[in-house]
């Protein structure tokens, strides 16, 4: 049995960990089955080094898929024991599911400093978080 969080936006992998709508949780048995989802809403970017990891260990997820995750978050979940999946797209469920069979593997995508004035993407996936302020990402 394995408890996997998922940063999504519509149902589908987030680009950016920090700036994601939500996260879904699945949880999927030895066989491969979802046998629990649960939705919980994203409370802010602002809160990706500290609260945000906390929030996704404290419901028991044993791993985290992102389109894209800054250092400090992705330090701070490995430091809690977390497995960090960067790089993944399309639906939400699909990725987690493909992780808990073994085949998601991490990118590493980081995203580096925030840069302002236009858009950007991490993980491939085009995203604004407020006005003016984009994420830049890289291979890390």
């Amino acid at each position: 049995m394995m408890k996997i969080a998922v940063a999504a936006q519509g149902g589908q992998v987030a680009g950016h960990f920090g700036g994601c709508e939500q996260f879904e949780f699945f949880t999927v048995d030895d066989k491969g089955q979802v046998t629990q989802h649960e939705v919980v809403q994203n409370p802010g970017h602002d809160n990706a080094k500290g609260p945000l990891p906390a929030l996704v260990v404290g419901l028991g997820a044993q791993a985290i898929i992102a389109g894209g995750m800054g250092a400090g978050a992705r330090e701070n979940f490995e430091g809690r024991g977390l497995q960090v999946i960067t790089g993944a797209t399309g639906p939400a469920e699909d990725a987690a599911l493909a992780l808990a069979r073994g085949e998601l593997a991490d990118a590493g995508k980081s995203c580096a400093g925030h840069e302002h004035g236009g858009q950007g993407g991490c993980g491939g996936h085009h995203h604004h978080h407020g006005e003016g302020h984009v994420c830049r990402c890289r291979q890390g």
